[in-house]
């Protein structure tokens, strides 16, 4: 069983605590790490194991023996450690955090992919159910797929809910056996982290701070029917060079790709120019790189949104399991953009384009609106690569 897990209330935080600066970054730090670690200590009490971080999201694997009930009864556990933590006392305010999660039992689909950098993508039609069940549930639901409730007791169960069933009651407790991590023998774990953030823990920098950052979202899509029609092995093969080529064309400008996500009928890679590391141009850098990975691969469908502002940026989570991220607006709406991008297209924020010293072919969008915004979005098509902009007479 996979439960995702969504916490909602980070990003207007962020956004509110950015105007603070750094005693802003380390407020949002300790109130991230706190939450986090409420979290996973009820998951990995009940034999969970984290797969992944998604920003404010967890995804976690329980397996073994009674792996429906415990995963559940982790679900309610950490709804209720949130309730429990109340509204939390901020210098911008009071805010509280609300979860959505979503489960379902099945077998999951994990490739391991990349060369110097290594990726876990979860993907598949399980994976799919399961981002389905989280987007269907509203803050406070928990939503199980109806393989997940089969496993349950009727008494359990509550009234059905888009495609899945409202968990009404937690299931009681079974013995918890200990967390299955999902291991590569022999491969050194820090080839599963980007070369900037290797070289930040090395250095022992541990700050986090709200900065100017360039997100980049690059949604593979179409992978159910992929891994359906040509087999996992093939799949892998394809995605393997996808994250081969993404880290490779990253690295050579200073971009960092940070993390692959979860996603419906396929899996996200999230980009940054700017952190950990600052540069020059992170805008043209970042349009640059996302731009060449899809027209560079040719057999995933694609598409990729890019967007700059300021984030929050640092290592957050748990003492015992940590990850570098970035939350915030800015991540939001480079996201939101991907979404509305055709396939192999890549939209960006007008503003973005405008700050890029790399000049492409562009195609000015209908302004249009998006979750979250009150005013209609400028956004422009990002076609090919054309040279350099001249700023001498700017």
């Amino acid at each position: 069983t996979v439960l995702f897990a969504d916490v909602s209330g980070f990003t207007a935080l962020s956004e509110r605590l950015a105007e603070q600066g750094r005693a802003g970054a380390e407020e949002l730090t300790e109130i991230l790490n706190g939450t986090f670690t409420d979290l996973l200590t009820v998951a990995f009490g009940e034999g969970g194991d984290l797969l992944k971080y998604g920003g404010d999201a967890l995804l976690l694997l329980f397996t073994g023996e009674h792996h429906a009930e415990r995963a559940c009864r982790a679900a309610f556990g950490m709804r209720r450690a949130l309730r429990e933590r109340g509204a939390i006392a901020t210098g911008r305010g009071k805010v509280t955090l609300k979860v959505s999660q979503g489960l379902h039992s099945g077998v999951f689909s994990c490739f391991l992919a990349g060369g110097d950098q290594r990726e876990l993508i979860v993907a598949g039609r399980a994976a799919t159910t399961v981002t389905d069940m989280e987007t269907a549930a509203d803050a406070g639901d928990i939503l199980v797929s109806h393989e997940t409730a089969a496993r349950l007791r009727p008494t359990r169960l509550g009234a059905t809910k888009g495609p899945g069933v409202l968990l009404k009651r937690s299931p009681d407790a079974d013995p918890v056996p200990p967390p299955i991590a999902i291991a590569a023998d022999g491969e050194p774990p820090e080839r599963f982290l980007a070369p900037a953030i290797r070289t930040r823990i090395e250095a022992g920098v541990r700050e986090a701070e709200h900065r100017h950052v360039t997100v980049g979202f690059v949604h593979v899509f179409g992978l159910d029917d992929l891994i359906d029609s040509v087999g996992a092995d093939e799949v892998l093969e394809r995605l393997d060079r996808l994250v081969r080529v993404a880290s490779q064309r990253a690295d050579d400008v200073g971009v960092c790709l940070i993390a692959t996500d979860i996603a419906g009928d396929g899996t996200k890679l999230i980009l940054t120019a700017g952190a950990p590391d600052a540069i020059e141009d992170g805008a043209g850098n970042m349009l640059s790189v996302v731009r060449a990975v899809l027209d560079e691969i040719d057999d995933l469908g694609m598409h990729a949104g890019v967007c700059a502002g300021h984030v929050f940026a640092g290592e957050v989570g748990a003492p015992f399991r940590a990850v570098y991220t970035v939350i915030g607006d800015t991540v939001n709406l480079s996201a939101r953009l991907m979404s509305k991008a055709g396939p192999r297209e890549l939209y960006a924020h007008t503003p973005t384009v405008e700050q890029s010293d790399v000049v492409f072919q562009t195609e000015i969008l209908e302004p249009y609106y998006v979750k979250g915004k009150s005013r209609p979005i400028e956004a422009m098509a990002i076609g090919d690569r054309l040279g350099i902009r001249d700023r001498t007479n700017a």
